[in-house]
């Protein structure tokens, strides 16, 4: 191919590094994309402007809030409920299966208040009043 044949491409100096960045957010766009990040937050930032926060577009909603929103090329659903840790409200949606053929599901995002400690039982106490404190404490996995 002669020189006149060639396509003109035109670079800068930032050219290569602005494409170097635009390639690295497009694959990190892609791995989060399989690997929801369950962000969690406190159940009233439920009713602010979280979609935004996060990059989600709101798909649709009712009188409560979002209840669709695409983040990162995929639709997650507004699901709730509530029980023994309080009530949430959070955004999920189906990533798969798991080795027994279940639906397992990916978690944008959790709204929740944290639930308050529970009290200790009788024997928990009992076990507590009779150990003795420990100079250096090393957390285990």
């Amino acid at each position: 191919m002669t020189q006149a044949n060639q396509p003109k491409t035109t670079t800068t100096p930032n050219g290569d590094l602005y494409s170097l960045v635009k390639t690295l957010c497009n694959r990190l766009d892609a791995i989060a994309s399989q690997h929801p990040p369950d962000w969690k937050l406190p159940l009233a930032y439920y009713k602010a402007l979280w979609c935004e926060r996060i990059g989600a577009t709101v798909i649709d909603g009712d009188e409560h809030g979002p209840s669709q929103v695409m983040w990162s090329g995929h639709i997650y659903t507004r699901r709730a409920g509530s029980g023994k840790y309080g009530v949430a409200i959070w955004f999920s949606r189906s990533i798969g299966k798991d080795d027994n053929g279940e639906t397992e599901y990916g978690r944008l995002i959790t709204f929740k208040d944290q639930a308050p400690a529970e009290p200790l039982e009788h024997g928990v106490v009992d076990a507590l009043s009779k150990s003795q404190p420990q100079q250096t404490v090393t957390p285990t996995k």
